[in-house]
């Protein structure tokens, strides 16, 4: 099959045209799920990103499933790549891998944030209506929000000094770019920028 943008594996031709994990009826990139022990359960995607894309949702969500939710950071790239391989030599996409390795990690991004969500909706839900006024707080409300929102995430705040939030104990594999990507999807900015930096330090 020739795909409108690139030349794919055989194995990646079968999950386009057999996905196991859509749901275009769900509102958001992912749904995620949880089983008792606080593993992922089940993972569905809408399918609206496009055909690469839809390939990559289908391979991230194998990877994701049974995992605790911040070992979804440690999924990369080239074991998703080599996943959709038809044999261990031949690369599963003839084209620029570094730019499909930067779609998977978006798409890995959403995952968590949506995993996030279904775990602290309520909460993510008021902090996200609360930074709308952010330039109206005072320096001290902007870190007890700055504090109580990396709470949820399982992070810790160092301090807020308006402009830039610096935190600590980030997973090693996550990037500032991504904690920042990860905000705006859990404070639904994704097509806005934040009203601040994001600094991880270790």
């Amino acid at each position: 099959m020739e795909h409108k943008l690139v030349t794919i594996s055989k194995r990646a031709q079968a999950i386009f045209a057999n996905p196991q994990y859509l749901n275009s009826s769900i509102n958001e990139y992912f749904l995620v799920s949880f089983d008792s022990s606080d593993k992922i359960l089940t993972v569905h995607h809408d399918g609206k990103q496009g055909e690469i894309e839809l390939i990559l949702s289908e391979a991230l969500i194998v990877f994701a499933k049974n995992q605790l939710l911040n070992d979804l950071w440690k999924i990369n790239f080239r074991e998703v790549e080599n996943y959709l391989r038809d044999e261990n030599h031949l690369p599963a996409f003839s084209t620029d891998l570094k730019n499909l390795e930067e779609k998977l990690n978006l798409l890995k991004i959403a995952l968590i944030a949506a995993a996030f969500q279904a775990r602290s909706k309520e909460e993510l839900s008021r902090l996200a209506s609360d930074v709308f006024d952010w330039e109206k707080y005072s320096l001290v409300t902007k870190n007890i929000w700055a504090r109580d929102f990396l709470a949820v995430l399982g992070l810790e705040l160092i301090y807020c000094d308006g402009q830039t939030l610096t935190l600590t104990k980030a997973p090693g594999e996550a990037t500032n770019p991504d904690l920042e990507y990860l905000f705006k999807h859990l404070l639904g900015r994704v097509e806005n920028d934040l009203p601040m930096k994001v600094v991880a330090v270790q």
